[in-house]
């Protein structure tokens, strides 16, 4: 049992059954900062002809400061506080708090639910509320467009996620599951003014964040298209945000529309 210790110092404590799945080695990489408030592990080993097996495990890590760098292409989440368990087969991080970008993490999960599948899949979900483009920017947080994209997506938000990375020693944007659905109140851009939901979706083996806009409850006008609505008329902007070259984003598909009243 711990207490009060920091993380990084955590290495040291790790139980080296762990490193068969490669787990010790990513949590210790990509983990880091903040304190172990309390901790403790039960395992069990038989002794073989082979060495030590395990042959289970229960642990459990409370923390809070603790930062999660999971893939350089996307944001990392910050001084995060939660409790983390492990058994043999999995992995269970529950965040009770958290930053990534400008907006707050809270009942969220990043877990492995096998650590010896074939690949093994680490999943990130939750909820996040703060500023409106941190949905979009994970769409190339680093590059140009993310950096603009608070011009045409300001006001508020409170978004879902999911996130799934195979953990690999290269991982690739199209290797990522990523969604974020979020619903946007204080939108004002010189276009849209009011309330908005946005639908965001790549799939594996895609390098396309495919983009949905319900614009039914805001304003718009949108003058070089002719299209001028007041609220509650059915509307939306569907588009493509296409990463294949990580260094270049082009929108693709783009769709401005809205229903005509009968």
């Amino acid at each position: 049992k711990l207490q009060n210790v920091s993380n990084d110092e955590m290495e040291k404590f790790w139980p080296s059954a762990l490193h068969e799945a490669g787990v010790r080695d990513w949590v210790i990489k990509h983990i880091t900062g903040g304190m172990v408030k309390n901790a403790y592990a039960k395992f069990s080993l038989v002794k073989t002809p082979l060495g030590n097996e395990l042959t289970s495990m229960n642990s459990e890590i409370v923390f809070s400061g603790f930062n999660l760098n999971y893939d350089e292409s996307f944001p990392p989440i910050t001084n995060v506080s939660g409790v983390a368990n492990f058994t043999k087969d999995a992995m269970k991080i529950s965040i009770t708090d958290g930053t990534v970008l400008e907006s707050k993490v809270s009942d969220s999960v990043v877990a492995i639910d096998d650590l010896f599948a074939p690949v093994t899949l680490l999943k990130i979900s939750g909820r996040a509320r703060g500023n409106a483009s941190d949905g979009l920017k994970h769409a190339g947080y680093k590059t140009a467009f993310a950096g603009e994209m608070k011009k045409y997506l300001n006001g508020s938000a409170i978004s879902d996620f999911d996130i799934r990375i195979p953990l690999k020693e290269v991982i690739a944007l199209k290797d990522v599951y990523v969604a974020v659905n979020s619903v946007i109140s204080g939108l004002n851009n010189g276009y849209v003014r009011g309330g908005v939901m946005t639908r965001t979706k790549k799939d594996f083996r895609s390098t396309n964040f495919v983009t949905n806009v319900d614009l039914t409850a805001a304003e718009l006008i949108a003058s070089a298209f002719e299209i001028e609505k007041k609220s509650n008329v059915e509307s939306g902007l569907d588009f493509v945000v296409a990463l294949k070259d990580p260094t270049k984003i082009r929108l693709r598909n783009i769709s401005l529309w809205k229903k005509e009243p009968k």
